[in-house]
């Protein structure tokens, strides 16, 4: 499985983010899955108390069809990290688009603080497992990682490959780099994470192999690109317990 996970600065700015995120697109491989970060469209402020007021619906609508004809142009794979509005209501969303497939959407379960304040949580009944090119694919959000129930659910639905979409800028946030290997490990499955790179970052984005060993990781608070191709079949990369 190739895939390319785009660690980028997100912006106020949907334009701006919108041009990061096409550039990135555009170089993708056929059947590469290209993964970018929480919010990384709408851009990711729910502190703000006008965050979302500044954000026009239709805006992203347009975009993300705008990243779609993309994606079926290269025949290629996108994770797409954005603020979505649907059925009167906003969602921290991830949009999973394949070429020639009608775009998926996985909404946050575990909406924090002050998340809570924008955002409605997404169904616990959701299967945030997808299906891409025969591989199952697992997709979480950001504090998602600290629960281990969701991780295990999505291994019992057969996830192979893991992907985490990340908006984690605190120092602090760099403990959840432990807790991503440890899930790597627990559930012997890869795990992608993919975050902000917006000062003062000290999560990078990263590649863990079900032993734990990094595979490949970015440089914080730099904007960049981490291609990689994943061998499922690589029993070196996995424990045997």
């Amino acid at each position: 499985m190739h895939v390319k996970l785009v660690q980028m600065t997100v912006a106020h700015e949907m334009a701006a983010n919108k041009e990061k995120i096409l550039r990135a697109l555009r170089t993708a491989q056929k059947d590469q899955l290209v993964a970018y970060p929480e919010g990384s469209l709408s851009g990711y402020f729910p502190a703000e108390h006008d965050y979302l007021k500044k954000i026009d619906p239709n805006d992203i609508e347009n975009a993300v069809q705008e990243i779609k004809s993309e994606v079926d142009r290269l025949k290629c794979h996108c994770l797409l990290g954005t603020a979505m509005f649907f059925e009167g209501s906003w969602f921290n969303a991830v949009v999973i688009m394949s070429h020639g497939v009608e775009n998926r959407v996985y909404y946050k379960i575990k909406v924090g603080t002050p998340e809570n304040r924008c955002f409605v949580a997404g169904d616990d009944n959701q299967t945030p497992v997808f299906e891409i090119n025969g591989i199952k694919v697992g997709v979480n959000i950001c504090r998602e990682t600290v629960f281990p129930e969701i991780w295990s659910h999505l291994k019992k639905l057969g996830a192979d490959v893991v992907f985490h979409i990340n908006n984690a800028i605190k120092p602090k946030d760099n403990v959840w780099r432990h807790i991503l290997i440890t899930r790597a490990i627990e559930h012997d499955y890869f795990v992608c994470s993919v975050n902000n790179c917006c000062s003062p970052q000290e999560l990078t984005s990263c590649i863990v192999a079900p032993s734990g060993k990094i595979l490949a990781e970015a440089e914080p608070q730099k904007e960049t690109t981490i291609p990689y191709s994943i061998d499922l079949t690589d029993e070196d990369l996995r424990i045997d317990f």
